[in-house]
């Protein structure tokens, strides 16, 4: 029946209509469901039977469904025939059922994400743009509901299908609404580092939330559910954010009012949420939770740092930040600012900073101290330079840019073995001698500093002071 169905429809629809379809298709729903209850009264050979008759009153609902509606009206139909075939089970629970639910709830999600059609869907239906509230959390809702009401005869592939359609739904219409917020439309509009950073922060919100209920109630939708998020948030956090679309690189000016601007949402929010989601994306008896945990604590640090570096940017340059401006005050506060929450896990227990923290803190005291040694040293002196020296003689940028960080190298070597306590020493006794020499040169010299005009004065108390 269903095969002549199909072919009938096929060949004279358009001499009928599609409503002698849909009442043909009713009448074989009808049919097999009569068959099927007939059918479960028997025994013997004929027990199969039953589940083989309710899947031909499932693909004939089915396509009654299609012959009868169009566009997200029918998208919504096919989710209530899912929510609909999760009640029958309460009273008799078929695999066939089960496997044709799995299908259709496939094919509504493929006519939610790829279909072409979604272009027009604001056009013919209600509210506008917003046709995608009734049209994802509608689904979404009948999704979760059928998963629970199916998880009641039996846990199996089905409940884990409806869970991560549910989950899938209820992300892609999260990311639709920022676009309409932001462009105005799904379609028109470039991606911009503001949408980026709020797609960004939903994503990685989404992956904290399921990893903290992963832990408690392990699910398969939302172990990888969590795992698939914190992936696409943090590419797109260091990708995009951080480099394709960073204000430094691009030039553009940046949103916002003075420190509060959106490198905010684009580096700080998401670096805070990748930490704390390192600590929850595997459970502790997991081998891989080590490394996992320095992949993604590693990548928070990167957006901070970068985050702290730029509001100094703004700090000292506005909202538009251009790298070759930078004066010295600015390029020896940024060093600071990363020396001092680096070196902050070395002022504490180690029983209140783990191993990690202090692995990662040690990584970036070292591009620190590169820093120090090559850029303030040499390519940043500002006897190279030729820029003015803020300050009086002793109480000037110079400590800064050199006193402070030594002593913090020196405070930090005392707690590491070597060769690190020696590395570190020797970094921070050759920016005291580098610091000897500039406060000499200001003391004698004044604000600008140059070389070869020293005096026979100046030359001896420097070499004494060394």
């Amino acid at each position: 029946p269903l095969a002549f169905l199909l072919i009938g429809y096929a060949q004279f629809r358009n001499f009928s209509g599609d409503a002698v379809w849909v009442m043909c298709a009713v009448a074989t729903v009808a049919a097999a469901i009569a068959a099927t209850t007939l059918l479960g009264r028997k025994k013997g050979m004929m027990a199969d039977l039953p589940g083989l008759y309710a899947a031909f009153a499932v693909i004939a609902t089915f396509l009654a469904l299609t012959f009868q509606f169009d566009r997200i009206w029918l998208t919504l139909s096919y989710a209530v025939l899912v929510f609909v075939l999760s009640m029958t089970s309460l009273r008799t629970d078929f695999v066939t059922v089960r496997n044709l639910a799995n299908v259709i709830v496939l094919l509504v999600l493929v006519r939610l994400s790829i279909n072409p059609d979604l272009r027009g869907y604001e056009i013919f239906h209600p509210l506008g743009m917003q046709w995608v509230s009734y049209g994802y959390l509608v689904p979404l809702a009948l999704f979760f509901a059928a998963s629970r009401i199916f998880k009641r005869a039996k846990d199996d592939l089905t409940v884990t299908v409806l869970e991560g359609a549910a989950l899938l739904l209820g992300i892609v219409f999260i990311s639709i609404e920022i676009r309409i917020f932001m462009t105005g439309s799904i379609y028109s509009g470039g991606y911009r580092l503001p949408e980026a950073s709020l797609q960004t922060i939903a994503w990685l919100t989404s992956a904290l939330v399921l990893a903290r209920r992963n832990l408690r109630y392990p699910r398969l939708f939302s172990t990888w559910g969590s795992r698939i998020l914190t992936a696409a948030g943090a590419a797109q956090a260091i990708a995009l954010q951080l480099v394709v679309m960073n204000p430094v690189f691009t030039g553009e000016f940046i949103d916002g009012y003075g420190l509060f601007n959106m490198l905010i949402l684009s580096l700080a929010v998401p670096a805070v949420l990748l930490w704390l989601i390192a600590g929850s994306l595997l459970p502790t008896e997991d081998a891989r939770r080590g490394p996992v945990m320095v992949l993604l604590r590693g990548a928070a640090a990167l957006l901070a740092f970068a985050f702290v570096t730029q509001e100094v940017r703004v700090f000292f340059q506005g909202m538009l930040i251009r790298p070759v401006h930078a004066s010295l005050l600015e390029l020896y506060i940024t060093t600071l600012a990363w020396l001092i929450p680096a070196a902050a896990p070395y002022f504490v227990n180690e029983r209140r900073a783990s191993h990690q923290i202090r692995s990662l803190a040690t990584i970036i005291i070292l591009v620190a101290l590169l820093m120090l040694v090559f850029g303030h040293s040499f390519a940043f002196n500002p006897v190279v330079r030729g820029q003015v020296v803020r300050g009086w003689p002793a109480i000037n940028t110079l400590l800064i840019g050199f006193l402070f960080p030594a002593a913090l190298l020196y405070w930090v070597a005392k707690h590491l073995e070597r060769p690190l306590r020696s590395v570190l020493l020797a970094g921070a006794y050759l920016l005291v001698v580098v610091w000897v020499w500039l406060s000499f040169k200001h003391a004698f010299q004044g604000p600008r500093l140059v070389v070869f005009h020293e005096s026979l004065l100046e030359l001896s108390l420097s070499t004494l002071a060394w």
